[in-house]
C-alpha cells in the first residue's frame, strides 16, 4: 500500500456539475492569453498516478510518482505494489536519465521512454508538454498560431516559422465552455504526426482545472495512459525532481503486472 501524500493533503478535486453551460466565444489572441496565463500559474506538481503502457508485444500496469518542475524537468518513479521503486527516470529538454539496468522493470514503460528519446529534443520537449499542458500552454519562440472555430471545439494550429516557410508543429483542441485542452497532436519536421494526446475527466484541483485521465499514442502500437490518483499543484514543498535515490533492489518480479499482447 502506497501512502505518499500523507501529511501534504490529498486530492482536493471537485467534478463539474452536470448542468447546461453556454458555449463561449474567444479570439485567437484571447485563447493564447488564457493558455499562457494558466501556464504561468503552475510551477510544479506532484502526483500519484496509475500507468498503463503498451508497446508491440507487451503491456505493463503499475503505480508511480510523477513530479514536474517548470520549465523542463519531469521525474517519474515506477512503484511495485509494496511501494518500492523499480524504475526511476528523469526527462529534461537536454536529455533523459534512466537508472542502470534492473532485472525488474515495467518493460513497456521503459520502451515507451526510449522511443521518445529516439526523437531527441523534440521528443523530450513534447513528453514534458504532455505532463504540463493541462495547466496551460506557452507559445514557443519562432512559433506563430492560427485558429479554426468549430461549433463545440476550437482548434489552435502552431506553426514553426523558418524564414519564408512554416510547418505545422502542433494542433491543440479546446472545448468551448472553459477552453480546456482536450487533445494535442505533435508533428515531426517531415509533417508526420508522431504523438496524439487526449485529456479527459477534468476536475478542479487546488483551484485549477486538471484532467484525471491523460492518454498518449505514438503511432498505432505505442501508448501510455496516466490516471491521476492523488495530485497537488504548486505544492508548498518542491517535488525535488533532481534528487535521485535509485531503484529498490528488493522489488519482487512476481509483483510486477505485465502481460504479452
Amino acid at each position: 500500500m502506497v501512502v505518499w501524500l500523507g501529511g501534504c493533503g490529498t486530492l482536493s478535486a471537485t467534478k463539474e456539475a452536470a448542468t447546461f453551460r453556454p458555449l463561449a466565444d474567444a479570439s485567437l489572441e484571447d485563447l493564447l492569453g488564457i493558455l499562457n496565463e494558466r501556464y504561468r500559474e503552475i510551477d510544479a506538481l506532484k502526483a500519484l498516478v496509475r500507468v498503463e503502457a503498451e508497446v508491440p508485444g507487451q503491456r505493463s500496469r503499475f503505480n508511480g510518482i510523477l513530479s514536474y518542475n517548470k520549465p523542463d524537468a519531469v521525474r517519474f518513479r515506477a512503484l511495485d505494489p509494496l511501494g518500492r521503486v523499480m524504475m526511476d527516470v528523469e526527462v529534461r529538454e537536454d536529455g533523459i536519465t534512466l537508472d542502470p539496468a534492473q532485472p525488474v522493470r515495467p518493460r513497456a514503460g521503459e520502451d515507451f521512454i526510449r522511443r521518445v528519446e529516439e526523437r531527441g529534443l523534440t521528443g523530450r520537449a513534447e513528453l514534458i508538454a504532455m505532463m504540463s499542458v493541462p495547466g496551460g500552454l506557452a507559445q514557443a519562440d519562432g512559433m506563430t498560431a492560427a485558429l479554426e472555430k468549430g461549433h463545440d471545439t476550437y482548434i489552435l494550429y502552431f506553426l514553426k516559422v523558418n524564414g519564408s516557410t512554416a510547418r505545422l508543429a502542433k494542433k491543440v483542441w479546446l472545448e468551448r465552455v472553459h477552453f480546456r485542452i482536450i487533445r494535442l497532436e505533435a508533428y515531426d519536421p517531415d509533417g508526420r504526426r508522431w504523438m496524439d494526446v487526449s485529456l479527459d475527466e477534468y476536475q478542479k484541483v487546488d483551484g485549477h482545472w486538471w484532467p484525471m485521465q491523460v492518454r498518449a499514442k505514438m503511432g498505432e502500437r505505442h501508448s501510455i495512459h496516466l490516471g491521476y490518483r492523488e495530485l497537488q499543484l504548486n505544492p508548498d514543498e518542491a517535488p525535488g525532481v533532481s534528487r535521485r535515490r535509485g531503484v529498490d533492489p528488493r522489488v519482487d518480479p512476481s509483483l510486477v503486472e505485465e502481460e504479452p499482447t
